[in-house]
Order: C-alpha cells, then sequence, then structure tokens
C-alpha cells in the first residue's frame, strides 16, 4: 500500500514541492536503497508517496496512480487533504 504525501516534481523535473505551500521539502526520505526518485521505465513520476516495503520511505510514482492520501490538519475545524 502506497500514501499520497502531497509533494510534487510536476513543475520542474528533480525539484520537489509541496503542494500546499510551495516550498521545498527541509528534509527528503526517499528510499536510496530502490533508487528514488528514478521515474521508473521512463514514466513520468512526478508525486511522492510513501512505501510500505520500504519502511515508509519516499518513491516516486505517477500522479494517476490510486494510493491513499494523508491529510495536512490546518486548525481544529479544518481539514484539507493534500495528496
Amino acid at each position: 500500500m502506497y500514501w499520497w504525501i502531497g509533494l510534487s516534481d510536476r513543475t520542474i523535473e528533480g525539484e520537489w514541492r509541496w503542494l500546499s505551500s510551495d516550498d521545498i521539502p527541509s528534509y527528503t526520505y526517499w528510499d536510496t536503497a530502490d533508487h528514488q526518485p528514478e521515474n521508473h521505465n521512463a514514466l513520468d513520476q512526478d508525486c511522492a508517496s510513501l512505501h510500505i516495503p520500504s519502511g515508509y520511505k519516499w518513491h516516486d510514482d505517477v500522479c494517476s496512480g490510486q494510493h491513499a492520501v494523508i491529510c495536512e490538519k490546518l486548525s481544529e475545524s479544518e481539514v484539507i487533504p493534500i495528496g
């Protein structure tokens, strides 16, 4: 199972940014043992997800993939999906 985390490099390939703020992440947790991020088979993999088999490390994937989402809680009364 995978979860979208709201991180993408759609605008500039290789420049990963949070969708909610357009900020570059202050840390990364790519699965470097699996050569992530890597645009596997020349696919345009522009969205990042948590990958359970790799210990919840980040993988890039095609944005049209069907994965669960993680929500970002902004306040006590407002929750916005970010992925």
